[in-house]
């Protein structure tokens, strides 16, 4: 670069010939990485078990980082994520320094396939072992694929729209940050399409659970039997009140008939 700047002095400026360079060895240093991080997640999906609770965070937004570029301290409880992410994130920081605008869709595309990969590996889980995964485990995958596409693809969409910011896309294009951000969404992800597959299985496991809960068969809490007894220990429990009242009834008025004769005495 410097020598390129120093004979641009004398108009053979020659820089503008090796961005392609830069560019296609930035996108195949990023492809490769994407691929080891593809590989790894299925590696330990493979030998991960869903049969500890984790705690999905809050929505509130006191709870949440204030810093949009620190990982979610939620992938910690899941493990392949969390080492997905770590490899994506040191993929971005290599792609950082040397981070061409040109790359801008080839980048969303590979970060796209890479996604859909992950999609695709967790969806070809749960059809293979839905039949043996207990309630609980079961349970716990369907929080992994709620981490995976309301937490994690969101982060990286936001690491996505860090490197390649709106407004130097706007400047470098010629037009504005909101065409950019709204209409033609240069940087950013397309979530929907991603996660509707997962989505789907959420969904479907939802109603099945219901079901389930509904078909247990309803136990009657009181047999006849149970309750010709309990009515008939009501009747003599009200008999024994009555008794009781008319024994403090009579000693009543035997006290009264006392004080009466006691007066009599006493004039």
């Amino acid at each position: 670069m410097y020598f390129g700047a120093s004979f641009s002095r004398y108009g053979f400026d020659f820089r503008p010939l090796f961005i392609q360079f830069f560019s296609q060895t930035a996108l195949t240093n990023f492809q490769s990485s994407l691929h080891e991080a593809n590989h790894i997640f299925e590696q330990l999906l493979t030998s991960y078990t869903f049969d500890h609770y984790v705690q999905l965070p809050s929505t509130d937004s006191s709870t949440t980082s204030t810093n949009p570029f620190v990982p979610p301290i939620i992938l910690v409880s899941y493990t392949p994520l969390a080492v997905y992410c770590n490899t994506l994130l040191t993929a971005f920081n290599d792609l950082r320094l040397c981070c061409p605008l040109s790359t801008v869709r080839t980048i969303k595309q590979f970060l796209t396939d890479s996604l859909i990969r992950i999609r695709n590996l967790l969806s070809t889980y749960y059809n293979s072992e839905k039949v043996t995964l207990t309630v609980i485990e079961s349970e716990h995958f369907i929080d992994f694929l709620r981490v995976f596409i309301t937490i994690f693809i969101p982060y990286i969409d936001t690491c996505m729209q860090a490197l390649f910011p709106d407004a130097q896309l706007a400047d470098e294009l010629g037009v504005s940050a909101l065409d950019i951000s709204e209409k033609s969404k240069l940087n950013r992800i397309d979530i929907h399409h991603i996660v509707e597959p997962i989505q789907n299985i959420i969904e479907s496991v939802i109603p099945k659970k219901i079901q389930t809960i509904e078909n247990i068969p309803k136990t009657e809490t009181i047999s006849n039997g149970i309750q010709d007894q309990v009515l008939t220990s009501t009747e003599e429990h009200d008999e024994e009140v009555e008794e009781q009242q008319q024994q403090q009834q009579q000693q009543q008025e035997e006290k009264t008939e006392d004080i009466d004769n006691k007066s009599d005495i006493i004039e």
